[in-house]
């Protein structure tokens, strides 16, 4: 293996910052593994010299599979000690030459922390703005793979790649093993880093103060210090400890701390990937993160450590909790080391050299050709998704749908046949509809002839799944989406068999819940992957001052149709109604069906439609504010193959009151997330309902536990991922 490590500065040894840190770790984890490698780093002159000679290699024959570069804090163009653009075309100019050789280039951008800094309003601002914004035009022409501390950091980059992208956090030195038994009963905690703005540490600082049997150790330089002194000082005591420290002497801070805690939470905090967390892991430290922070969910999807809100009330009840039962440190500790394996330096290189060796492999995009209701709000998810990790998409349409938001989409086709189904006919009726699809057969097969996909992907068995079958393409991915099995194949031995057809031409049957996926195994004997459609956890966020109205809101978002129990929610509304007739309260139903005139009918029949607001259909990115409105979620359907509202409430910190549907069973903790109630009975979800309205503690609690549930379960970028790795074994078992 050959590469190219290109940084477009001077690597200072003896800074101890990780922007100076990570590539220094990363180029002496390349060289322990073996591989050859030429660098290009330090001033520009040297710089430019380095690259003649790589290019020199280059033309004569040298092979490299691929170059790796690293950004600089400072603009590209302004890295000379003068911070003048003397040299405009050296670096980019060396990354086009490398694409243009047929040589994958991967970056990793380092931090976005540019359009957070607080620097004036000045002109030195926008020169500095100018040049980053130069610098992400650049890479965005020029990069096979974008590499970023965390994909959260994606919604923050003010510029959008069609090149693949993926995480790349810090890696961590695997340290000696450390008996950390602490003889003195005392809970020691470290922290080392920067302190003040993003940093706040204040909130554990007052509560160590205010918890005995806990030490902390400050870590920090003395600059970040004096700038926070007189508002820490106050709140230290004899238990807090402040040093300044660097390098080796830090090792011994470690030795003798029992958790590492970095509680601080902000806007920029949220996203980033601290490298002092990789440090932890390295020492095989248990981590106290703060909550709703990418270190947080790493953390807990780990099992290496414990969040908590950065609040002093809650930080001082976690700290009791560990200091009176320390062996919860040492499970902890019994997961760090096979974490810090998976997370070692020279793993960040394979992972490295993975994704631009797929490039290598590919010399293109991959190619899906996806069968799909382009108006479903699920296929649009998967398909822009999709087109951000990189992938060509054909998006093949049967009926008649505005299409407007995918014109003009870069590496998007949209081929639609246009077809006019009656949907108010009943199931039984709409069977010769189903014949009208084959008209769309011969379309089918032009644009497979004309785009030649890696693959089919077809969504929902019976429409476009049944076309995907007959169109006889292969490899052929089927995606069950909940009726085509629930309800589908019990209208009749036609359907049935049409069924069993579509899912036997499979090559991968995909299920977005493991009971969805029992239940197709009752028509198929192949395998089924389970690949959650969960919600972007970035969109679907608690808003603050959602739940300020005097009423007590009871809210439902769901099709208005019968199979999803609206009828059994107004029910239940009106028996808490007036059960708790002390209580103001209203019932929000949002969205549009068939059956709405019956509800409002069924709503005056019962005398509450003045506390109902039917309030149509509203759009997805407008959700999270009516979730935040509301004080309990209540989704009673009859059927449900996976459960997303539910998802999409607890991503808010909303807690859910469903029916023991099969998908709601998966995805809701009963009595931990919210409470679960028998279909059709609306005597029960009232009870639920009213204990929650009496239990505003109770409420805020499933809130919390409910977000936590999703950022494990359910978090959209992960599930993208899961359905990338499908995607890559499909293509190499062509």
């Amino acid at each position: 293996m050959r590469l190219i490590f290109h940084i477009p500065l001077r690597i200072d040894r003896n800074d101890p910052s990780a922007s100076q840190i990570r590539p220094q770790k990363l180029m002496a984890a390349f060289a322990a593994m073996g591989w050859e490698m030429d660098v290009v780093e330090g001033r520009a002159r040297d710089r430019k010299r380095q690259v003649k000679a790589i290019k020199r290699k280059i033309r004569e024959g040298v092979h490299y599979d691929f170059c790796y570069s690293e950004s600089s804090t400072m603009p590209t163009l302004l890295t000379e000690p003068h911070h003048l653009p003397t040299h405009p075309c050296l670096d980019f100019g060396f990354l086009s030459f490398c694409k243009r050789h047929g040589i994958p280039v991967g970056l990793f951008y380092r931090d976005i922390h540019w359009r957070y800094a607080n620097r004036g309003n000045g002109f030195k601002q926008w020169v500095a703005r100018w040049f980053y914004s130069y610098d992400l035009r650049q890479y965005r022409r020029l990069l096979d793979v974008l590499f970023l501390p965390t994909l959260g950091m994606q919604d923050h980059v003010p510029c959008h790649f069609d090149c693949a992208v993926h995480e790349l956090p810090s890696g961590c030195e695997m340290a000696d093993d450390v008996d950390k038994a602490s003889p003195d009963g005392v809970l020691r905690l470290l922290y080392v880093g920067g302190i003040g703005g993003n940093y706040n540490m204040l909130p554990l600082v007052q509560a160590v103060g205010m918890t005995p049997g806990v030490n902390l150790t400050l870590c920090c330089r003395t600059y970040d210090w004096e700038t926070v002194r007189d508002a820490y000082m106050p709140h230290m005591g004899d238990r807090v400890k402040v040093v300044h420290m660097g390098g080796k002497e830090v090792e011994t801070l470690y030795r003798n701390a029992d958790l590492f805690a970095m509680t601080f939470c902000s806007e920029y905090v949220r996203f980033a990937a601290p490298y002092k967390l990789f440090e932890a892991i390295g020492h095989r430290m248990p981590v106290l993160a703060a909550a709703d922070t990418w270190s947080g969910d790493f953390v807990e999807r780990n099992g290496i450590g414990l969040t908590s809100q950065n609040e002093v009330d809650e930080l001082k009840a976690v700290l009791r909790a560990l200091r009176d039962n320390p062996g919860r440190l040492d499970g902890f500790r019994e997961k760090m080391k096979s974490v810090a394996e998976q997370n070692t330096w020279q793993a960040r290189c394979r992972q490295i050299a993975a994704a631009l060796q797929t490039e290598t492999k590919k010399k293109r995009r991959m190619k899906v050709l996806i069968l799909s209701d382009a108006s479903s709000i699920h296929t649009q998810r998967w398909v822009f998704s999709l087109l951000r990790r990189g992938c060509e998409i054909t998006l093949f349409n049967l009926l008649s749908h505005d299409l407007s938001m995918y014109k003009g989409v870069p590496n998007l086709k949209v081929v639609s046949c246009d077809i006019r189904v009656d949907e108010k006919k009943a199931t039984s009726q709409r069977l010769m509809d189903k014949f009208v699809y084959i008209k769309a057969l011969s379309l089918l097969k032009k644009t497979i002839r004309d785009t030649r996909p890696d693959f089919v992907h077809a969504h929902h068995v019976c429409s476009y799944g049944l076309l995907g079958a007959l169109a006889g393409y292969h490899p052929y991915v089927l995606s069950v989406w909940g009726s085509d099995v629930y309800d589908y194949p019990y209208h009749g031995k036609v359907y049935d068999k049409l069924l069993r057809f579509a899912l036997g031409r499979a090559d991968y049957i995909l299920s977005t819940s493991n009971c969805m996926a029992r239940q197709t195994s009752l028509f198929t004997p192949k395998p089924i992957s389970v690949t959650p459609f969960g919600v972007d956890m970035r969109l679907f966020v608690p808003v603050n001052d959602g739940r300020q109205r005097g009423e007590f809101v009871v809210g439902n978002v769901k099709a208005l149709k019968e199979c999803y129990g609206i009828d059994t929610l107004i029910q239940a509304f009106a028996l808490a109604d007036r059960q708790r007739p002390d209580v103001p309260k209203r019932l929000v139903i949002v969205g549009k069906g068939p059956d709405e005139a019956a509800l409002k009918e069924l709503c005056g029949t019962l005398g509450i439609e003045d506390k109902v607001d039917f309030s149509g259909y509203i759009a997805n990115k407008e959700l999270p504010a009516v979730y935040s409105s509301f004080d309990v979620a209540v989704s009673l359907s009859r059927e449900e193959s996976f459960g997303v509202v539910a998802v999409e409430a607890m991503s808010c910190e909303c807690p859910v009151v469903t029916s023991d549907a099969d998908g709601f069973c998966e995805v809701v903790e009963d009595g931990v997330t919210g409470y679960i109630v028998p279909r059709n009975d609306p005597q029960s979800a009232a009870e639920a309902i009213i204990r929650l309205m009496d239990n505003p503690d109770k409420r805020a609690e499933m809130g919390r536990a409910g977000r936590k549930r999703v950022a494990a379960l359910y978090d959209w970028e992960r599930n993208v991922d899961g359905m990338m790795e499908i995607y890559h074994r499909v293509i190499s078992s062509k």
